[in-house]
């Protein structure tokens, strides 16, 4: 079916408004509307009560709180500085993040492990934060490195999950800062692109 001038140029501009919102709702001084996320949550693999929290952070703020209800959460993420997202289920990072887009909705169930030797637990402090760049670990038993990647875009790639007590670590970080690590205060610097610190998990 061929499209007329007229219907073509209809569309052409429709198109040409849809992609201009952002910058009316910038020159409109208003907020941008938030992307949507909703979708199935479990900790330690069964549905947390009604009325845990779920929350999102992007940059180490939160920007979009919501409870549990029936095992499904529905939360507004506002828009921050940047666009990864990590979320928390009870204040326990889930390993699903999300991308922030303007006035999107995405499906993304949430499967948050509460054990306290997970890596998102271990390291919550620096990932809540945006802080954690990533993470290299040597496993003697297997004699093989692993790895997490803080950028969500690297997800796929990443090997280590868990971190034993009195593990050595390789740790990048985004930027110096002090944060907790398994409950206990380390100063992370980051200066002159040296950023990697070898750390012993508490």
């Amino acid at each position: 079916m061929l499209v007329g001038k007229p219907l073509a140029g209809a569309v052409l501009m429709f198109l040409t408004c849809l992609l201009a919102l952002p910058d009316v709702a910038a020159a409109q001084g208003g907020p941008a509307p938030p992307h949507i996320f909703h979708g199935f949550v479990t900790v330690d693999g069964a549905p947390p009560p009604d009325d845990t929290p779920v929350q999102a952070f992007i940059a180490g703020e939160i920007k979009g709180s919501g409870l549990v209800k029936d095992g499904h959460y529905l939360l507004a993420v506002g828009q921050g500085d940047g666009e990864a997202i990590v979320f928390t289920v009870g204040g326990v990072p889930a390993p699903e993040t999300g991308r922030w887009e303007f006035g999107g909705a995405t499906v993304l169930d949430l499967t948050a492990r509460a054990g306290s030797r997970t890596l998102l637990n271990v390291m919550s402090d620096l990932i809540l934060r945006g802080k954690l760049d990533r993470v290299f670990w040597f496993d003697n038993a297997t004699k093989t490195w692993r790895w997490y990647f803080g950028n969500p875009a690297l997800n796929d790639l990443n090997t280590l999950d868990s971190l034993p007590t009195g593990a050595p670590a390789w740790v990048k970080v985004t930027g110096p800062v002090t944060a907790f690590i398994g409950g206990q205060p380390y100063p992370f610097t980051c200066s002159g692109g040296n950023c990697w610190h070898l750390i012993t998990v508490p």
